[in-house]
């Protein structure tokens, strides 16, 4: 298969890859710490990112089952990075939205406009998971690193490259088991391609 990151560049690439589906993705429930595994198409999204592994030179992952599950279909022994888990989702998780909606309006009220400061009740912040997720980005040796994480972690990272405020996350968000490839440049880091899937695979994803 061709990957989309062929380059002459000698310096840093990063191929950001988001999980393959789980049952609470497909159930649109809030799902962040939780160690909920890949559904059957969760799996089946994966082992169509196959050989991926071969064209980096390493591959580091969340700790959580999904991301590892996924890790591993790319064909790789990958190397846990805490720092790359999900948004903590505290008193949210395992709910879906209308329920927690109506649980905690003012929460949601606040975070649409301060995602970055306010904290999900029993959780974290939107901008601490982006001020560790720009750590690991800049703890990337040169060469090839691909980085299996979350939908949190990805968003918030492409939001910081693109220089737009935390409350626009949502147009930076990614569908299960798809690659998004950073390189940086002599003018910090930017953005190649994003949410590409390869040709062929399973696009059911939430």
């Amino acid at each position: 298969m061709e990957w989309p990151w062929r380059t002459s560049h000698a310096g840093r690439i990063v191929v950001l890859v988001r999980h393959g589906r789980t049952s609470w993705n497909a159930q649109q429930r809030f799902l962040g710490r939780t160690d909920v595994g890949l559904d059957e198409v969760g799996i089946a999204q994966a082992r169509g990112l196959f050989g991926l592994a071969e064209e980096v030179d390493r591959v580091w992952c969340s700790p959580l089952s999904r991301a590892r599950q996924t890790a591993e279909a790319l064909g790789s022994s990958p190397e846990i990075v805490d720092a790359l888990i999900e948004l903590d989702q505290g008193l949210l998780e395992g709910l879906d939205g209308p329920t927690a909606f109506a649980r905690w309006p003012e929460f949601f009220r606040d975070f649409a406009s301060e995602p970055d400061a306010v904290v999900v009740p029993g959780g974290e912040s939107l901008g601490t998971l982006q001020s560790r997720a720009l750590g690991v980005l800049s703890e990337a040796p040169p060469g090839r690193t691909a980085m299996v994480s979350h939908q949190m972690v990805i968003a918030s990272l492409r939001a910081a490259i693109a220089g737009a405020p935390l409350r626009h996350w949502r147009k930076y968000r990614v569908d299960n088991a798809t690659v998004t490839v950073l390189e940086e440049t002599g003018e910090g880091w930017a953005e190649r391609i994003a949410g590409w899937r390869p040709p062929g695979s399973d696009a059911s994803s939430v």
